[in-house]
């Protein structure tokens, strides 16, 4: 998983009308979402497809909407 680029545990910043950057740690599989306005959001047990998946749409947006939308998070 180490030669994944988003899987650094880094912000990455992205192209979105809600998220800001999104951040995954592969050795723990956790992946925080930063929105607009500052909320930053943790999801658990995130496999390193689903990361992947963020990391490469083309709508950062609707990727959460489709795929973490109601899923269980923690505030940072």
């Amino acid at each position: 998983m180490s030669d994944q680029w988003f899987a650094d545990n880094a912000w990455h910043y992205v192209s979105s009308s809600n998220i800001d950057a999104f951040r995954y740690d592969a050795e723990r599989q956790e992946l925080s979402i930063n929105f607009h306005g500052g909320r930053i959001y943790k999801y658990f047990r995130i496999p390193p497809e689903m990361a992947e998946g963020l990391a490469t749409a083309s709508s950062p947006g609707g990727w959460f909407w489709q795929n973490l939308r109601g899923a269980p998070f923690e505030r940072e």
